[in-house]
């Protein structure tokens, strides 16, 4: 164990090495094939890339004529298993540096352009195998990147063959929360085609066909990059060949194919057509005939459950908004059972047990699953809020709060904001005014946005809320929870607080607190401790039992334990 802790520690000094290291050219893939790259995966929230790094020359070096002493071992704290493990630095604990060789093995000999599946992999991991950077007048700037895959082990199964690879999640879903799904949707490009304007060469331009495919995370399926878009629907996946028909396939969460829009919409002549699910049951519609809408329901099979209905929307909350003239829109459950009465105006799906609608008279009514009107009220428009609704008047810029049952819970300006359930932010003349229904406030001058989120204090996380000031010179601040004080964090370096965000793991969906202290880097499991590595990158996430970091210099991969496992060297001057 102390030889593997030891190992950890100076491998990871590399992260932090002042000088360069060799290029991919120089790695053991000198076959690779290169293909040019559009842009890099997407991470959220990353911390800053000027973050200081450890200094190697701070590390005790034995003396040349003298035997070394003894390293002392490093001091743990928690266990694993109780959802705690620190590794505590100590600078004594060092051997003296120097730069580990990279460290990866490969499926094979010879180029690996495409992904093969096996069951053998354990899990897989997108890399970068090489940044791509443009040149103008001055200096260059980081254009792009290639990316392939590694296995658990840190075996190099693709080379760069992706131009961009990204966790399918359903951010593009009305409502839901961030949630991934166990897939790499990987994009490459199959061509690209030179347009000449003959009347203005300044308007020549290039057009490339860039296609996609997906990877399941533990490498046991994957489809070619031959679709123009695949995106999530239900608790599986959509891929679309076209646009122009319904040229589709919709697979389930284990990769099986369940139907086409071929087979769904055989035999229709239609203008437009439609597919959206909700809780397991899909929703089609398309224009029949050229005549009429039609809408129905349908089972992870493609077989019709319910319908047809003249307008509807997909399933939330166990009811759908379906109308059967299009005009008047009530809610049936699973069976096709009218729950509440088709005397509504407007499509309009629950969510969080409430949903807002239109009453003949005008009127906005915001209704419970039971059909119960909780709250009505008069030239005005609902939304949904972390407190319970948000009524937003039509004749004026009054913005009221309501809770789940419509009480009132405060109501201002048009520039009143819900924060959490018990936190509001008001834009005022000297700052903005942040306040508690229990009448707790703070005035915080100088900053031009509030949202909440962690940061870090003397290596312990705090959670309350973030504040910037974009033009002056206050920088980034935190706001403790029961808005005690505005601390501004400029500059950085003596600020008593460190950069700090949030990861959500792309494979557990976990929620983890990424900070760095001006030192280490800290990453933390909600509120508890789980591990500390003094390590300078310019990105860092969570991917289940795999920490990824990537700095000027490489790519590297850790587990848990903070023990290397993959390492990929990146020339900054490629």
């Amino acid at each position: 164990m102390k030889r593997v802790l030891l190992g950890f520690l100076c491998l990871v000094l590399l992260l932090s090495a002042c000088g360069k290291t060799p290029g991919p050219e120089s790695s053991a893939a000198p076959d690779a094939e290169t293909t040019a790259a559009s842009e890099p995966v997407s991470s959220g929230e990353t911390a800053p890339a000027s973050s200081p790094m450890t200094d190697p020359s701070s590390f005790t070096e034995a003396a040349a004529t003298e035997a070394p002493e003894a390293p002392k071992q490093p001091r743990f704290s928690g266990s694993v298993t109780a959802g705690g493990f620190r590794v505590h630095t100590d600078d004594s604990a060092y051997t003296p540096y120097s730069a580990p060789k990279p460290l990866y093995t490969r499926l094979r000999e010879g180029p690996l352009e495409d992904f093969e599946p096996s069951p053998d992999y354990g899990a897989v991991y997108p890399y970068i195998a090489a940044r791509i950077f443009s040149s103008g007048e001055g200096d260059g700037w980081e254009d792009g990147a290639r990316y392939g895959f590694v296995d658990r082990s840190g075996r190099i199964l693709t080379d760069g063959s992706y131009i961009n690879v990204r966790a399918l999640n359903n951010a593009d879903m009305e409502h839901d929360d961030l949630h991934y799904l166990p897939f790499w949707v990987v994009s490459r490009v199959l061509s690209v085609t030179y347009h000449e304007v003959e009347e203005n060469p300044d308007l020549n331009w290039l057009e490339d066909d860039t296609r996609m495919g997906l990877v399941s995370m533990d490498g046991s399926f994957a489809l070619p990059c031959v679709y123009r878009s695949i995106q999530p629907m239900g608790e599986g996946f959509i891929c679309y060949r076209g646009w122009e028909k319904p040229d589709f396939e919709i697979y389930g969460p284990d990769g099986s194919l369940r139907f086409t829009g071929t087979e769904l919409f055989a035999g229709m002549e239609m203008d437009w057509w439609s597919i959206r699910c909700g809780e397991g049951i899909y929703l089609a519609g398309c224009e029949k005939n050229e005549q009429e809408d039609v809408f129905w329901f349908c089972d992870a099979d493609g077989k019709q459950l319910l319908g047809p209905y003249q307008n509807a929307e997909p399933f939330h909350d166990g009811l759908a908004c379906v109308s059967e003239d299009d005009e008047h829109y009530g809610y049936i459950d699973r069976e096709g059972n009218w729950v509440i009465p088709a005397v509504y105006r407007q499509p309009a799906s629950f969510y969080n047990g409430l949903a807002f609608q239109e009453l003949e008279g005008g009127q906005g009514t915001v209704l419970d699953t039971t059909g119960r009107q909780i709250l009505t009220l008069e030239n005005c428009w609902f939304e949904h809020a972390d407190c319970g609704i948000k009524a937003c008047a039509m004749d004026s810029s009054l913005v009221s709060y309501y809770d789940r049952e419509g009480r009132l819970l405060c109501r201002g300006s048009g520039t009143l904001n819900c924060l959490d359930q018990n936190t509001f932010m008001e834009y005022q003349e000297k700052g903005l005014r942040l306040f508690h229904l229990d009448g707790t406030e703070l005035l915080v001058e100088g900053a031009d946005y509030v949202y909440p989120g962690s940061g870090v204090r003397n290596g312990e996380v705090a959670v309350g809320y973030r504040c910037y000031n974009y033009e002056g010179n206050g920088g980034s601040g935190f706001i403790p929870a029961d808005l005690s004080a505005v601390i501004w964090e400029q500059p950085a370096a003596s600020s008593p607080y460190g950069s700090s965000y949030d990861s959500q793991d792309k494979f557990t969906n976990e929620i983890w607190h990424v900070t760095w202290d001006g030192k280490l880097w800290d990453l933390r499991r909600g509120d508890t401790p789980e591990l500390r590595i003094p390590l300078n990158a310019t990105r860092l996430e969570m991917m289940g039992e795999r920490i990824f970091a990537i700095t000027d210099q490489a790519c590297a991969f850790f587990d848990l334990q903070g023990k290397l496992v993959f390492y990929y060297p990146l020339n900054a001057e490629d």
